[in-house]
């Protein structure tokens, strides 16, 4: 997806809404608007969107992020499903400088759904360094190639349903690692 200019994004994201309210007829944005203000209705908009501030510079790398309220947003979950689905390996956590939990946006699809194979991916990785920034930046990191200007992520790959592929990489990476 190609880069915007923030303020063409965001008129474009406000068409886009403008668009979908008349598309919801009349009587449901006058319900709409007969409990929420146009600030709050932002704001629910707005909620589960991966915007949570990481100072650093793998964040152009691995970024955007959710926070756990975002994350539970977006996948309509409370803290705790978010808390479990982290210790069991499922989704990828990072813990900031500051001690905040971030969760990269590229193991999410637009309704939260998980990254196919994921977490078997992380399991391979982990075999080879303990450092979770490291996997995500692996994830997200492209590898030169001869035959692609833009060769694919692996968390791109994962997406494309090339699972098996990705694992062998991660099995010479996470061996590499490790040597």
């Amino acid at each position: 997806m190609a880069q915007q200019a923030p303020a063409d994004f965001s008129h474009d994201v406000a068409q886009a809404v403008e668009r979908r309210l008349r598309a919801l007829g009349d009587d449901k944005v006058r319900g709409l608007a007969s409990i929420l203000t146009p600030d709050q209705a932002a704001e629910a908009m707005l909620r589960p969107l991966p915007v949570a501030q990481v100072s650093s510079p793998v964040n152009r790398v691995v970024g955007p992020f959710y926070t756990t309220a975002s994350l539970t947003a977006l996948r309509k979950v409370t803290r705790e499903a978010i808390r479990q689905a982290s210790a069991r390996g499922d989704i990828l956590r990072l813990w900031t400088s500051d001690a905040k939990a971030v969760f990269p946006a590229f193991q999410f699809g637009p309704r939260g759904e998980l990254l196919p194979g994921l977490r078997a991916v992380l399991d391979v990785l982990a075999e080879g360094h303990e450092d979770p920034w490291l996997w995500a930046q692996w994830l997200t990191g492209r590898r030169f190639t001869e035959s692609s200007d833009r060769p694919p992520t692996n968390a791109e790959l994962l997406r494309a349903g090339q699972t098996p592929a990705v694992l062998e990489q991660a099995r010479r990476t996470a061996a590499a690692w490790a040597a």
